[in-house]
């Protein structure tokens, strides 16, 4: 459940609750814990005056890949990182800015005339340090994982047994559900609904639980996780009707084995082909095998890397559109919400927003990969309705990487590609001229630029999303991910391997499939990440290969747990 044991002869690789692994030593300006300084020794550029120059939206829809690339992205990083901050949640208030705040406050502090945040009369935006790992040691900050490092599925169970006891049914190998007339089995409801931050219980609006706590966080990742729920008990009755003499607890695990399978099959077979393109899949042996197994390696970490976390993987950020498409399939009607709107606000879930929300999804471009981020997430982020302002995304990025001890930009060059920058201008074989002289108007020094500033200002590789340091940085990742997972869904020869007819047809299942069956969606094209074409053709849902739960029937034997 916690990810222990995965690694027979360490234990606690990968396991839930561990410090984060990093490429580079952390830069701290006093080599311990205080944020960096520039290289001459001055305060770096405040994080939201990047944010303004560098970060600010220009309206680019991608050419190749949907709005669903962007939602999943986010649901597979809620499965594998979850760094905790001091105090837990909204416990440390660092704002308004005064000489007496909390040591562990790192306020985003706002210029005087900042154009959005001024003339709400804000001076600062609350930040609270991430808390430091709890290692018996001296040395430098190190910040930790609170969940399990694998692609497990833990976004559906929980990274704990109480976690998971709390989402089971204990019938039939399933999950609980709400029950909604006419809209399909939605997530079970919050367990405290006056404490949820979410919920109004005064109006009877009640949030939602899953394996992971920011299920509410908006509407299209709450529809994912609704999805996947959907998906588990629909495997376990597959696997019922199969094995009808397996009691509970077979049905479950068995279940949960597969649904682990399948979200791998996606993050591997699908998702990862097309952020990082060829180039990078191949460099990292990160493709699905055609057929046959892979190997798993007992010397492979598989934690999480601090510089994937806090800066890489949150390329995703920009691929962000502040309206989601909601497009009704049989009328084609199109509407849709305003993300700013909609931040802890599942409610219209319950109204059947769910079909029409995913088939937009699909169908809708996601924003290209840049510098630039939606005013939802720039000036909004996690707004309440009745709220004028939100938080600076972009601005938390940047400042998190500087709480994290994340070394600059041309540090994570150099270690990828072994290329040496020693002015701007050597930035251009990574950049357009245009974006390295922006850098170049904001940081007094090359080497002052931040990971994700840097990062996201670079050219994206060839028939990939991203850029070449981000590719780097996330290919590493799921290079261990992959091979230093020992329940990894394709290794031969471990405990809880799959045979090989289990194997071949877990490898047919796609994320379209995985949305036909489990929304009223009809016709969706093969690969739903990337748009509709003649490479890529609209089918009918019937006409995409199902799991053959056949390769699971054990024939009246009791199966051994």
């Amino acid at each position: 459940m916690d990810g222990s044991c995965n690694n027979l002869y360490n234990p606690t690789w990968g396991k839930a609750q561990t410090c984060l692994q990093r490429l580079l030593p952390p830069d701290y300006a006093d080599g311990i814990s205080v944020p960096r300084m520039s290289k001459a020794g001055k305060p770096l550029p405040p994080a939201r005056v990047i944010s303004l120059y560098i970060h600010r939206h220009m309206d680019r829809p991608a050419h190749d890949h949907t709005h669903l690339l962007m939602a999943f992205g986010q649901f597979v990083d809620h499965d594998i990182t979850l760094t905790p901050i001091t105090g837990g949640p909204q416990m440390i208030s660092c704002c308004p800015h005064s000489n007496n705040t909390h040591p562990q406050c790192f306020p985003v502090l706002l210029p005087q005339d900042d154009p959005f945040y001024a003339k709400n009369g804000l001076d600062c935006l609350n930040f609270v340090r991430s808390a430091p790992c709890p290692l018996c040691t001296l040395g430098p900050r190190q910040q930790m994982d609170q969940l399990t490092a694998f692609v497990d599925a833990s976004t559906v169970y929980g990274n704990a047994e109480n976690e998971t006891e709390a989402l089971r049914s204990f019938r039939d190998g399933k999950l609980v559900v709400t029950k909604v007339p006419h809209t399909g089995d939605l997530l079970p409801q919050t367990a405290d609904a006056k404490k949820d931050q979410c919920s109004v219980p005064q109006r009877n609006l009640f949030c939602f639980r899953a394996g992971d706590a920011r299920v509410n966080q908006h509407p299209a990742l709450t529809s994912l996780h609704t999805i996947w729920m959907r998906q588990h008990n629909r495997i376990a009755e597959g696997l019922k009707h199969v094995n009808p003499h397996w009691d509970d607890e077979t049905l479950f695990w068995e279940t949960r084995r597969i649904i682990g399978a399948q979200m791998q099959m996606v993050v591997f077979g699908e998702y990862l082909p097309v952020v990082l393109g060829s180039h990078y899949m191949d460099f990292y042996s990160l493709w699905v095998l055609e057929s046959g197994f892979t190997q798993y390696n007992s010397k492979m970490e598989p934690t999480m890397i601090n510089e994937f976390s806090t800066a890489a993987y949150r390329y995703g950020h920009s691929l962000i559109d502040g309206l989601f498409s909601e497009i009704q399939e049989h009328s084609g009607h199109i509407s849709g919400i305003m993300l700013r709107n909609y931040f802890f606000f599942p409610f219209e879930l319950y109204d059947g927003q769910l079909d029409p929300l995913m088939k937009g999804l699909t169908l809708q471009p996601a924003q290209k990969f840049d510098p630039y981020l939606v005013p939802d997430v720039r000036n909004f982020l996690y707004r309440r309705r009745g709220n004028a302002t939100g938080l600076d995304l972009a601005a938390l990025n940047i400042q998190r990487g500087r709480d994290h001890g994340i070394q600059g930009y041309t540090s994570y060059i150099q270690y990828c590609f072994g290329v040496e920058i020693k002015k701007f201008e050597d930035l251009d074989r990574f950049m357009t001229p245009e974006r390295r002289k922006r850098l170049q108007d904001i940081y007094q020094s090359v080497h002052d630029i931040d990971l994700y500033s840097g990062g996201t200002s670079e050219s994206m590789v060839p028939d990939g999303v991203v850029g070449p340091t981000f590719a780097c940085i996330i290919g590493i990742q799921f290079y261990h991910l992959k091979f230093g997972d020992r329940y990894y869904f394709e290794h031969h020869g471990e405990t809880g391997s799959f045979s090989l007819s289990q194997l071949e047809t877990i490898k047919k299942s796609t994320f379209s499939k995985l949305i036909c069956q489990n929304t009223h969606i009809h016709e969706i094209q093969r690969y739903a990440f990337r748009f509709p074409s003649a490479g890529n053709p609209v089918t009918h849902c019937k006409d995409l290969p199902d799991l053959d739960f056949s390769a699971w029937s054990d024939y009246g034997h009791k199966k051994k747990k």
